[in-house]
């Protein structure tokens, strides 16, 4: 305990706690009431991906290294709030900052983790750690024990390649580092996949779907998302694919003419036209009587109006419009006949009366 106040003392005449940062592990030392911090599990980088936080009134229920941030994103030091969850800042003066020797370190322990020189900007392979009695005092990831050089344990770390664990990976310092871990959620998961308290996941208003986290109205397919109500290459189904120049509508597929007309008097989508070597296409009920594509008034009323009527002798129908006594005796009957001339009984210019000769009156002799 002596030895961990005196490193507590070391890092405020460093100057490196700065507002309520403590040493890991000091949740519980006296004056120090962890419960009594405001308590908000939410990161400020994306509010809206944690959860509420139902220990609020929990003593050491949050604050503390792997632990849920308390409110306004309190963590106990020298922890700092990142993805809802209190870790080790980079580059802090107590565990992950770049060393060569235990001088450039307010704890005065600096460890060889095996980091990669010149991976990153400063890396020397050693970075600043502190002492512990437990694993339980180290960042997730590291171990408790002993130390190059060194007579007391100390928190120790074997570097790798950062990866949504929950750990620190790489040494320095921070767990999950952004945005390295959701490059490797998206790369390993699908589209959009993102690291989130050490587990690959889909942020908030966005669900898993064929191995992609898609927003809403949007659909997984081979990894991406897409909008099958709309898109002509996933139209109404992932991959299917409308017909070069169509658009898609409502997730059909819909299909637009490119003015052209074949010799079936059809256009590119199969509508009737009139272009092309074709023959014109009369449309009944167009209000055009069109003679030169069949059109009359027996075939289309609509357009050539009624046809005349149709006198049909022998109907026993006189039809004045079409029939007569000449034309049609049979409906109409026998035209009338003069009365028959009687002749008078007298000759004048020999003629009877009738228009018949006769032998006597004055018929010249």
């Amino acid at each position: 305990m002596r030895a961990i106040w005196a490193s507590v003392v070391g890092l405020l005449a460093a100057g490196s706690l700065v507002g309520c940062e403590a040493l890991v592990g000091f949740g519980d030392l006296p004056g120090r009431d962890a419960g009594a911090d405001a308590r908000k599990a939410v990161d400020a980088r994306h509010p809206s991906d944690a959860p509420a936080d139902t220990t609020a009134d929990t003593p050491g229920s949050c604050g503390r290294l792997t632990e849920p941030c308390c409110a306004d994103d309190a963590c106990d030091a020298p922890l700092t709030c990142r993805e809802a969850t209190c870790q080790l800042a980079s580059g802090n003066t107590a565990t992950g900052k770049p060393c060569t020797q235990s001088s450039d370190c307010a704890s005065g322990i600096c460890e060889p983790v095996g980091q990669p020189v010149g991976l990153r900007a400063g890396w020397t392979g050693s970075v600043c750690s502190t002492t512990c009695t437990s694993a339980g005092e180290c960042v997730p990831g590291w171990t408790c024990g002993t130390g190059s050089g060194a007579s007391t344990e100390v928190c120790l770390c074997s570097y790798s390649a950062e990866v949504c664990d929950g750990r620190d990976n790489d040494c320095d310092g921070v767990v999950d580092n952004e945005p390295a871990t959701d490059e490797q959620c998206a790369a390993t998961k699908g589209t959009n996949y993102v690291c989130r308290s050490g587990v690959c996941t889909c942020p908030v208003g966005y669900s898993a779907s064929s191995g992609a986290c898609c927003p809403t109205g949007r659909t997984g397919c081979n990894g991406a998302c897409v909008d099958e109500e709309n898109d002509p290459s996933n139209c109404g189904g992932c991959g299917v694919a409308c017909l070069t120049g169509d658009t898609c509508t409502d997730r059909t597929c819909q299909c637009t003419p490119d003015g052209t007309c074949n010799s079936d008097c059809e256009d590119s989508c199969g509508n009737p036209c009139t272009g092309g070597s074709c023959s014109p296409t009369c449309v009944c009920g167009d209000g055009v009587c069109d003679s030169s594509c069949g059109e009359t008034c027996d075939t289309c009323e609509a357009d050539c109006g009624v046809c005349p009527p149709t006198c049909v002798c022998g109907d026993g129908t006189c039809d004045s419009s079409c029939e007569t006594c000449d034309s049609c005796p049979e409906d109409c009957g026998p035209c009338d006949v003069p009365d028959a001339c009687v002749p008078t009984g007298t000759c004048t210019n020999c003629d009877d009366g009738c228009g018949n000769g006769c032998d006597s009156g004055d018929c010249g002799g």
